[in-house]
């Protein structure tokens, strides 16, 4: 079985200064193989047949935060909703972890603002992504506007 190369992107968080990084192109349990080697304390339950998923773990004072994607293509609506889905975990675990009670009426737009900069980052940085992957395969293909 060949083996993927993970790729991923780091979302810096200018305002809670709580990152999270995306992790995409690779099987569920390559996912995991990688957090087992970086986080050598940790082992992760494989959980059945999953395409995306959101994980923090206890690194020092807090914590380290993974979404991850078996794909990305931030033009196929099922991959944006995915992703989505996961940043929302993420948006509630950094909310209520700075002492933010996500309530509606109250505090929803903390959640909706910051959930909102996370999916734009994450959809800008797949698009870049996916501009180069065709400029390579342009250039390999000799192809190109004449």
């Amino acid at each position: 079985m060949k083996k993927n190369i993970i790729k991923n992107f780091n979302i810096p968080d200018p305002v809670y200064n709580k990152p999270v990084m995306v992790m995409y192109g690779c099987s569920n349990d390559e996912f995991h193989t990688f957090l087992e080697q970086e986080h050598k304390n940790v082992t992760m339950p494989r959980e059945g047949q999953q395409i995306a998923k959101y994980v923090f773990i206890k690194t020092g004072n807090w914590y380290t935060s993974y979404v991850w994607m078996e794909h990305a293509d931030p033009l196929d609506p099922y991959d944006i909703g995915s992703l989505s889905h996961e940043l929302a975990h993420h948006t509630f675990f950094v909310l209520n972890s700075s002492g933010v009670e996500v309530i509606p009426g109250k505090s929803e737009e903390a959640f909706t603002y910051y959930h909102t900069y996370l999916l734009e980052q994450a959809l800008m940085h797949l698009n870049r992504d996916k501009r180069v992957q065709r400029a390579k395969q342009k250039k390999v293909s000799g192809g190109g506007s004449h």
